[in-house]
This record gives structure tokens, C-alpha cells and sequence, in this order.
């Protein structure tokens, strides 16, 4: 009876190696988690005309969220603030500051109890 040849034992070899880094690698970076509760980040529907700075949040987790602080801050340190009553589950809301300062970035954040946004820039023209 005969084997497989080692050139074809040798590639079999590869691919499950190649396969199984895949696998450990996807399951280190989170991959393979569940998303729950609340994860909140900032969208791309985000914007600034004129001094009206319209804020997208939206929330990928599985529980809507509690009131949410939205930020927008300049580069010394102004603040200007809103609220959202709740973002829901797997949803999206909005929010608008009116700013008095004039172009430039902005550095925008969402917050509800624990989950907080990283700071996101915005450009603003006018």
C-alpha cells in the first residue's frame, strides 16, 4: 500500500500551520469576542458647518446606553458640550454643539458611565 508523496505531505503540513497561526492570531486580537453592553464610538456622519459641529455616536454593543456626554474641544483647551438621552443597542443618535471658535481641529469625545470614545480629530474649515 502506498502513502501520500512528501512534497504533498510536506504542503498539507503547511496550510494546517498556516491555518492554525490564523486561528490563534484572530483569537489574541479579540476577533472571535462578543460584543456586549455598551461600545461606543464617534461616525462618520460627523460634521462642521459653519459654527454648528453635528456629532454621530453610535453604539455596537448589545444594551443601549445611559445618557451620553459628547465633547468638542479646540487645541487650547475650549469645551463645548452636548447630550444624548440614550444610544441603542446596535443604533445610532446625534448630538449638536455650536462653537465660537473659528477653524481648525477639534478633538471630539463620547462618554456614557464607564465606556468612553478615544478622541476623535475634526477638522473644521470655517
Amino acid at each position: 500500500m502506498k502513502g501520500i508523496s512528501t512534497v504533498v505531505a510536506t504542503i498539507l503540513m503547511l496550510m494546517i500551520t498556516i491555518a492554525l497561526a490564523g486561528v490563534a492570531y484572530m483569537y489574541i486580537t479579540g476577533v472571535f469576542n462578543v460584543q456586549t453592553a455598551v461600545s461606543l464610538s464617534v461616525n462618520s456622519n460627523t460634521s462642521c458647518v459653519g459654527n454648528l459641529v453635528t456629532v454621530g455616536v453610535s453604539n455596537s454593543g448589545t444594551a443601549a446606553s445611559s445618557t451620553v456626554s459628547v465633547s468638542v474641544a479646540n487645541s487650547v483647551g475650549t469645551t463645548w458640550s452636548c447630550n444624548i438621552a440614550s444610544v441603542p443597542a446596535s443604533g445610532a443618535s446625534s448630538c449638536q454643539v455650536t462653537k465660537t471658535a473659528g477653524l481648525g481641529y477639534y478633538q471630539i469625545t463620547a462618554s456614557s458611565g464607564s465606556e468612553a470614545t478615544p478622541k476623535t480629530p475634526l477638522y473644521c474649515s470655517s
